[in-house]
């Protein structure tokens, strides 16, 4: 207790002494980022910029063509049912990038000490403190990454297509941005549709709607597929890392229970909420639950789980798990995942799996991933 307690003093006392990157003051989910580190680069966000140039242009081109209609009551639906969508897609969007994926501090789970330290960052910003995070007790079903430079609770995936990881704490706002971009681009493809049939009925020519038509389509099938695989995830009370596990578990010949299925409605107030009424709207209220501890159905944990639960009380005690359940290898990690680069979910994920971006901990034996 006193070591760490020393540990987290002296990261204290170092943080003055280091330069927060530029970002961190506009973006809440970046505080406490180095400017060298990769996610202040401009490639992390060039997705991000290119996804909304392209909503924006569909969005103006859509609405001038709608307000060009000489019908009043078509003109009035067409308004009204696509700038309701676009307004809750776009609400779900941002609140997806700005909120805080459910970062774990560094002084967890010793949270009563952040009181008497209350500069302590979220994130790691030396070599020093990234293996000290790496070897740390950590959280069910939270996960470490070097994209980041953080613990995540509930950590899905990063996606390139927000600037942000999807955890704990955002991972609503994500699948409603999914849910409502869908809806989206599928009722303006099929109000352009007829339009471009009859040109005269509208003031836009071919050379804007074509376009407009062709990204609706672009978007239509990347979030279809993403939709599909999230509500798939969402059902069984899963994240994209332990589907992975669990498929590599499988493939392996071993049995990977998930402990955290305790029925499709539950699991879906789980992430939603548990008041219906708000399940479909961009807000965090009536979610249940902090991210630190889950309910489970009584099943025998997973290998990887067990190793996670067991290392809660210190770092070492994992080394037991370890010697009882074996050692996941790098190779094998790296060979399963290198045969699934077709798989249309990993690649709809944006993941690229190569023997750099997968992450094991040696410690624990999770699987995570640099990304």
């Amino acid at each position: 207790m006193n070591d760490s307690l020393e540990e987290i003093y002296e990261l204290e006392q170092s943080i003055e002494e280091k330069k927060i990157c530029f970002c961190s003051k506009y973006l809440p989910s970046r505080f406490s980022v180095l400017c060298e580190h990769f996610v202040c680069g401009w490639d992390f966000y060039f997705p991000l910029l290119v996804a909304l140039c392209l909503f924006s242009f569909a969005t103006f081109t859509f609405n001038r063509m709608a307000i060009g209609l000489s019908n009043a009551s078509v003109k009035i639906f067409y308004l009204v049912v696509y700038d309701l969508f676009s307004l809750l897609f776009l609400s779900s969007y941002i609140r997806t990038i700005f909120t805080d994926p459910g970062i774990v501090p560094i002084n967890w789970p010793n949270l009563d000490l952040e009181q008497s330290c209350p500069k302590i960052p979220k994130k790691v910003m030396t070599d020093e403190e990234h293996e000290l995070a790496r070897l740390r007790p950590r959280p069910p079903r939270a996960k470490y990454t070097k994209r980041l430079c953080a613990l995540i609770r509930k950590l899905d995936h990063i996606c390139p297509w927000v600037a942000n990881a999807v955890g704990f704490c955002n991972y609503k706002f994500f699948y409603l941005m999914l849910m409502y971009g869908f809806l989206t681009c599928l009722t303006g493809a099929f109000m352009i549709i007829p339009i471009l049939t009859k040109p005269s009925r509208s003031k836009i020519g071919k050379e804007f709607l074509i376009p407009t038509l062709i990204i609706y389509g672009l978007f239509f099938l990347n979030i279809g597929n993403l939709l599909m695989h999230h509500t798939f995830l969402l059902l069984r009370n899963m994240t994209t890392l332990e589907y992975l596990e669990m498929s590599y578990a499988k493939e392996q010949g071993e049995d990977y229970p998930n402990i955290y299925d305790l029925g499709t409605f539950a699991n879906v107030k789980q992430v939603l909420g548990q008041k219906i009424i708000v399940w479909f709207i961009p807000t965090g209220f009536s979610v249940k639950g902090d991210g630190y501890s889950f309910p489970t159905n009584g099943l025998d944990c997973p290998r990887n789980e067990l190793r996670s639960v067991s290392s809660l009380s210190h770092p070492k005690t994992s080394e037991k798990t370890e010697r009882s359940y074996g050692k996941i290898s790098d190779d094998e990690i790296y060979n399963n995942h290198s045969q699934n680069q077709d798989d249309p979910v990993v690649q709809a994920l944006g993941i690229p799996l190569t023997e750099d971006s997968i992450y094991i901990d040696e410690q624990t034996s999770q699987i995570s991933t640099k990304y």
